[in-house]
């Protein structure tokens, strides 16, 4: 009895002498390895944030600069330019019947150096389709003979100056839509200086030449002709040849201005419109491009040529109008140009040129004096 007392007092003093283990969270390795895991994730999400704001930071700044470069380029201003860009997207587009069509008068103040007279010597109708995009271009010549004016048809915006009408374009517009039966929202008056500008600013064109010529009587800019009379200072020589040729909007001026060609062919004011249409095709093309938006120069350079030269005629908010709804359309448009078939170099012919015209003046004549004609082939080409 006493031995089994002893024995247990001694596992009682054992008992009160073991230490006790308290856990807690600072000794759990399981809580340890939870802090440890919530801090790597605290410390990833700080990061996303800060790279995520350094991200808006790096592509506000870079907006901002290609905002403000095109501003400057523009002549404008980074807040004017939102603005308008805000208005077009929320404007309707023109369009009568799916269509809105522009006709584009150019003047050529070289060409009429010697003379008074402002002509209209390019006349061209644009029809745009606004449910697919595609664009159908043709060119009436400038000596169609307007009976009732009793004048070719590049006089009439000249004639209207005279009379000092405000708006001397739509006098061309009334009969160019009479003629072709097409309802006609927009005319614009171009000087052709103004064209080789826009062609500078998208760094030139490749056009193709379909026939090697050369003119030995290309009028030489800056000269005074009430002074000179020589004509190797009154004229230049300017030569194509057949292929493709990058242009700049000098080359370009020339290739669309000459018509003084020993070329039988290119030296005829027919194949001058074919010209001006390739030109006005390859300009159109390239304005297409999306690749453009990697030039703010380029962008603001055009937008500031287009405040200064034809925002008079079609507010820049209908262009961002047409430009929205071929977004909408996600395709590239298409461009097809067409010339009024001309008796003696075409089936089916149109226009006729009269052995004897008004005055003894050389003009063209429809076959269908109530142009009838002109009208149904116009309609077919602009399906």
């Amino acid at each position: 009895m006493p031995r089994s007392g002893k024995v247990s007092k001694r596992r009682s003093t054992l008992k009160k002498s073991q230490p006790k283990v308290v856990v807690t969270q600072d000794n759990d390795p399981l809580a340890h390895h939870f802090r440890r895991f919530w801090k790597v994730i605290g410390f990833f999400f700080i990061g996303v944030a800060i790279g995520v704001l350094i991200l808006c930071g790096a592509v506000g700044f870079y907006v901002y600069r290609y905002m403000h470069t095109v501003a400057r380029s523009a002549h404008s201003s980074i807040r004017t330019l939102l603005q308008t860009a805000y208005v077009g997207w929320n404007t309707s587009i023109d369009a009568v019947d799916s269509r809105e069509i522009f006709l584009l008068l150019g003047v050529d103040t070289l060409a009429t150096r010697d003379s008074d007279a402002i002509n209209t010597d390019t006349i061209m109708v644009i029809s745009v389709n606004t449910q697919n995009g595609n664009s159908t271009t043709f060119s009436i010549p400038r000596d169609v003979w307007i009976s009732n004016a009793q004048v070719k048809i590049n006089g009439l915006y000249n004639l209207a100056l005279k009379n000092k009408d405000p708006h001397p374009e739509l006098a061309t517009q009334k009969e160019v839509s009479a003629m072709t039966g097409l309802p006609i929202q927009h005319t614009i008056v171009i000087d052709i200086s103004t064209l080789g500008s826009v062609i500078d600013a998208v760094g030139g064109l490749d056009v193709t030449v379909d026939r090697s010529f050369t003119d030995t009587q290309f009028p030489r800019e800056g000269v005074d002709v009430r002074t000179v009379k020589d004509p190797k200072v009154l004229y230049e020589t300017v030569s194509f040849t057949k292929g493709v040729m990058h242009m700049d909007g000098k080359t370009a001026l020339e290739f669309i201005r000459s018509r003084h060609s020993s070329d039988p062919i290119e030296g005829s004011d027919d194949a001058r419109v074919l010209r001006q249409q390739k030109v006005i095709a390859s300009l159109l093309s390239k304005l297409q491009d999306t690749s453009i938006v990697k030039h703010p120069n380029e962008i603001g350079s055009l937008l500031g040529l287009y405040s200064q030269h034809i925002e008079q005629y079609v507010p820049f908010t209908q262009v961002i109008a047409l430009g929205r709804q071929f977004l909408i359309l996600k395709k590239v448009p298409k461009l097809t140009s067409y010339q009024i078939p001309i008796q003696g170099f075409a089936d089916h012919p149109v226009l006729y040129h009269p052995a004897v015209g008004p005055f003894g003046e050389w003009i063209y004549a429809p076959l269908d004096p109530t142009w009838k004609q002109l009208q149904t082939l116009v309609h077919t080409w602009i399906q």
